[in-house]
């Protein structure tokens, strides 16, 4: 039998009340930072536990960090700001391993799972569930985790017993993803057969948040005009935004200093197959990576682009790590230089077993490393998206000395890689001539990404 819910008196807004009440297996809410509907899913998930304590209520993210520092921050707000409970009394939190909260008096439970892990998941049965930020689980490659998590919502025999009149039920919470992705196709074709809501929040309409409109002002000026619709009103992204603007590589709109003190530094590489003006080049970035400096941790320290000819790479391939050891030694890396992170595709796949067998018959450790499969079956766009959140959020800065380079490359001296990362747009169809964008959104994913520790290989 479900527990009786106490009255709780809580000013909330429209949108989240019609959040809240909603009875539908499946609903979900976008809408840009500060919209509010983080706190809308909370205030259902916490009736929900009220009402069925003994149900299994799991919370999945990309993983346990965004979970700590989004959802479960949010509920303890309204535990202890609101419900004034005392941790200890009222509830216990578990941050580590996975964060966790056990109400003490009904003895329910919130259970997190991160993306990776959920995947996994064959024996889980869940009559709650809520996801947060899915277009960021495993770098936008979240919809077979979606599809194994609908196959977990259903009742299980014991809360089928205690519980017979409740429904499972999923919902979900995002900024808003590309129109076009996986997330879209579900929502607008699936979910709208089903009769499944989305919800649209616009930060303008949180008349709730202290200092709404100086925020709104502050956004406005931090975006380009087109992505207004998108980051402040929660609409869709369409095609031919640009992702990534140059004043989020920057500090007060300048490059940072060279670090004296990082965890490690590495290079990525993207080679090319052919070359000549219509063809690819080679691209290189060297990064400097420190899990000790939040929000920034990546810094990009150096690129080159080259024309290069695949069977020439090997013997190319020497002074990228030459430069990489004398930026180490220059960012003093804890952990030295790690070596080259490599597209583990045509003359890509080449050049990574030729350094592994030389090293093999010298009897030392390859600084070739193949980057993860799943980062480069991923396109351009998808990657880019992928990478946006992290870029936005601040994690990754240019250095000066590689704001500062300019290089004469098929006739044009620039700054290359700004020019290719800043003026690259969503639905463009220039495919060709990108490459040091592709050594950027890698760098981005292999140090900022889904399961980050595992994906960075240095």
């Amino acid at each position: 039998m479900k527990a009786p819910r106490r009255k709780i008196r809580v000013q909330l807004l429209k949108k989240q009340n019609e959040f809240r009440k909603l009875r539908t297996k499946w609903a979900a809410a976008r809408g840009g930072v500060g919209s509010g509907k983080t706190t809308g899913a909370t205030w259902w998930l916490f009736e929900r536990i009220e009402t069925y304590p003994k149900a299994s209520h799991f919370v999945v993210g990309a993983d346990y960090e965004q979970l700590r520092r989004g959802f479960f921050q949010t509920l303890l707000g309204i535990f202890e700001e609101v419900m004034e409970w005392q941790a200890g009394t009222d509830f216990r939190y578990r941050e580590t391993p996975s964060p966790m909260i056990t109400i003490i008096k009904s003895g329910a439970r919130i259970r997190s799972l991160s993306a990776e892990q959920a995947e996994r998941i064959r024996s889980v049965e869940m009559q709650t569930l809520y996801c947060e930020e899915p277009p960021t689980w495993k770098n936008g490659e979240g919809e077979g985790i979606y599809r194994v998590l609908t196959g977990r919502l259903r009742h299980s025999q014991r809360s089928g017993r205690l519980y017979p009149d409740m429904q499972p039920q999923g919902r979900m919470t995002f900024n808003p993803t590309l129109v076009g992705s996986w997330l879209y196709s579900l929502i607008e074709e699936l979910w709208t057969k089903e009769g499944w809501p989305c919800l649209q929040f616009s930060l303008r309409d949180n008349v709730l948040l202290q200092g709404k409109d100086e925020y709104v002002r502050q956004l406005e000026a931090l975006y380009p005009v087109e992505r207004w619709p998108v980051e402040i009103d929660g609409e869709w992204a369409r095609l031919g935004l640009s992702f990534f603007e140059l004043r989020w590589l920057l500090v007060d709109d300048a490059p940072v200093p060279t670090p004296t003190r990082c965890d490690a530094v590495f290079a990525v590489i993207d080679t090319a197959i052919k070359t000549g003006v219509e063809h690819n080049s080679t691209a290189v970035a060297w990064y400097s990576y420190n899990s000790l400096t939040k929000p920034i941790s990546t810094l990009i320290l150096d690129w080159d682009l080259v024309q290069i000819e695949g069977a020439d790479q090997a013997a190319w391939l020497p002074s990228v790590h030459a430069r990489g050891e004398e930026l180490a030694r220059q960012c003093g890396a804890r952990r030295g230089y790690a070596g080259a992170m490599i597209e583990d595709k045509a003359t890509g796949t080449v050049l990574i077993q030729q350094s592994q067998n030389q090293a093999q018959r010298e009897g030392k450790r390859s600084l070739a490393h193949a980057i993860d499969s799943k980062l480069t079956a991923m396109g351009k766009e998808e990657r880019a998206i992928a990478a946006a959140p992290y870029v936005i959020a601040g994690s990754v800065k240019f250095t000066q000395a590689a704001f500062e380079k300019t290089k004469v490359h098929k006739g044009k001296s620039a700054n290359h890689f700004i020019s290719q990362v800043t003026e690259f747009r969503l639905g463009s169809k220039q495919k060709d001539g990108l490459d040091l964008l592709d050594v950027f959104c890698y760098g981005v994913l292999i140090t900022c990404g889904t399961n980050a520790g595992e994906r960075k290989g240095i």
